[in-house]
């Protein structure tokens, strides 16, 4: 506040102010953990040595790449007797009245040829999950499934020895230094899967469906890869773009199929932003649900140069299909012509400040 006279100044009551903050829900398509599904787990995924399992990302739409990490869970089981369930506490012995059991959510410690008996080797996992014997929670450990990253240390692997002692805990920073079990366990068979995938780097311009790899099982006899798929814009539902809007459905007129569209959009679209528009059509003759058919993106026909020079300055865009043709396949067969179709548009900004507006669609069948 400023004043030309020093016997008067401006006064604000404070009583009567009010203020009104908005929010704008946008983003420039980056991936988060809830794009990325594990579809099949896989088995045979011993190696948890650094980055040995990586995910690797392709296509997508984007030079912007996202990176992924790879969470690898290992379930050990035992041939529980006298000699393979013990502890490391004196004042303990592990017999039929006394059963060894290790803790969720403490770490165990896998020996190697330089430290047989696993006391501080550096390779650890965290446990996950315990079953027992008989399904009986007051006998003996069964199993053991301990939860790593592509980042972790170690090979657990058939044969080895595992121990919850307290240098695993230091190692793993699990804080139960003073309260860990100290059992350990000879694994008779070890199995390990990819439990999940999470997202290290979200990368950006996700405007199609990437594909992901995952590598670093070392084939052995009935082992299986896993399958990991990321849901981009083009699948029938979610994707990483947050701003959207999805149209009705739109059925034509009886005989007025068509075999191609163009869209037209009024906006505004200033610099740093963008408009993804996408189309999914159905052909009266498929026996497969609409809802079931994934978008397709489509080309933007309008100079890609074309901005917005100011907040009023609605310009016409226009799209168009790739080939300029709705042609597509289902089941082995092939459709050139469809009856039923919607529309997404999809809106990304570098910035939350200045965002991109649309006020007018028309989407146009072609025949």
């Amino acid at each position: 506040m400023t004043s030309a006279n020093t016997h008067v100044s401006p006064v604000i009551d404070l009583d009567r102010l009010n203020m009104t903050t908005v929010k704008n829900v946008i983003d420039n398509g980056e991936l988060s953990d809830s794009d990325i599904t594990v579809m099949t787990r896989g088995s045979g995924y011993e190696n948890v040595e650094p980055q040995f399992v990586t995910a690797t990302l392709t296509g997508g739409g984007t030079d912007n790449v996202a990176s992924l990490n790879v969470h690898v869970s290992v379930t050990m089981n035992v041939n529980s007797n006298s000699t393979t369930i013990s502890t490391g506490n004196s004042s303990y012995t592990v017999d039929g009245g006394n059963p060894g059991q290790f803790i969720v959510g403490e770490a165990v410690m896998a020996n190697t040829a330089a430290d047989v008996n696993a006391n501080n080797s550096g390779i650890y996992g965290v446990i996950d999950s315990i079953t027992y014997l008989d399904g009986d929670a007051t006998k003996n450990t069964a199993t053991v499934t301990i939860k790593t990253s592509a980042n972790n240390q170690g090979i657990f692997s058939n044969g080895i020895l595992i121990w919850a002692n307290p240098n695993a805990q230091t190692n793993a920073a699990t804080g139960l230094e003073s309260t860990c079990s100290n059992t350990k366990m000879q694994v008779l068979i070890s199995n390990g899967y990819v439990s999940n995938v999470v997202v290290v780097d979200t990368g950006s311009g996700y405007t199609t469906n990437p594909a992901v790899s995952i590598t670093g099982l070392t084939p052995v006899t009935g082992s299986i890869n896993s399958a990991v798929q990321c849901t981009g814009e083009e699948r029938n539902s979610g994707g990483p773009i947050t701003s959207k809007y999805i149209s009705r459905r739109v059925t034509l007129k009886e005989g007025f199929d068509a075999s191609d569209m163009k869209v037209v959009l009024s906006a505004y679209k200033p610099k740093g932003t963008d408009i993804h528009v996408y189309y999914k059509v159905h052909s009266e003759a498929d026996p497969e649900e609409f809802d079931l058919k994934n978008y397709k993106l489509m080309q933007q026909e309008t100079t890609p140069g074309t901005f917005s020079r100011g907040q009023e300055d609605f310009q016409e865009f226009l799209y168009k299909t790739t080939n300029e043709t709705t042609e597509y396949s289902s089941e082995g067969a092939l459709y050139n012509s469809f009856k039923t179709f919607s529309i997404k548009i999809s809106m990304v900004a570098n910035t939350t400040y200045n965002m991109p507006r649309v006020k007018d669609l028309r989407a146009i069948a072609l025949d």
